[in-house]
This record gives C-alpha cells, sequence and structure tokens, in this order.
C-alpha cells in the first residue's frame, strides 16, 4: 500500500501522553496535529481522541459512509458488517442490531 502510493507514513511532532498505547498514541497525537479524522473502534482510545477533540470514525461509520456515497449497497454492508463480526469485530449486540435494521 505505501509502495502504491496510497498510504503515506507522516511522523509525529510531539507524542502526547493519554494514557493508551504507543500506536493508539501516535495515531490520536497525529489526528490532532493534522486536524484530520482518525478511524478507532477502541473504547478507551474512542474516549481519549474525543477528550482533545479529534473526530473519529468507527468501521461500522465507514460502512455507512460507502452506502451514502453509493459506493456499496445496503446489502453488501450489510455483508461486511456480518463478515466484520465473523472475523472477531466486537459490537454490542443491541448495537449490532440497530446497525443491521438501518441496513435492512
Amino acid at each position: 500500500a505505501i509502495q502504491q502510493k496510497w498510504l503515506k507514513v507522516i511522523a509525529v511532532k510531539q507524542c502526547l501522553s493519554i494514557g493508551l498505547g504507543k500506536g493508539e498514541h501516535k495515531a490520536i497525537t497525529l489526528a490532532k496535529e493534522r486536524k484530520e479524522t482518525l478511524l478507532l473502534d477502541d473504547a478507551a482510545a474512542i474516549r481519549a481522541a474525543q477528550t482533545i477533540d479529534v473526530e473519529i470514525f468507527r468501521t461500522t461509520s465507514v460502512l455507512f459512509l460507502a452506502v451514502n456515497k453509493n459506493i456499496i449497497t445496503k446489502k453488501e454492508a450489510k455483508e461486511y458488517l456480518q463478515q466484520l463480526v465473523g472475523d472477531g469485530y466486537y459490537i454490542a449486540p443491541k448495537h449490532y442490531v440497530m446497525l443491521v435494521e438501518r441496513l435492512s
């Protein structure tokens, strides 16, 4: 992905101390520095990012964004959601039901 130039590695200027792992620290810090939206699914990392006003998207948000932009259909999004859960992506049961209903 880096060689194809659709991903770019950017160094963090100064890492914020927010009580998370090194990767989450750097990702949140970089999003804050660049005023970018960050893709996160870890609840603790999301709370930390929100406390310093970093806008976040969850993986499920990306599915709905793709549906809204007509990149994928609701049916495809539902299949991807089911595949994510089948592969170990955790969604609380009540949220899963709500997401599936929105895609029906």
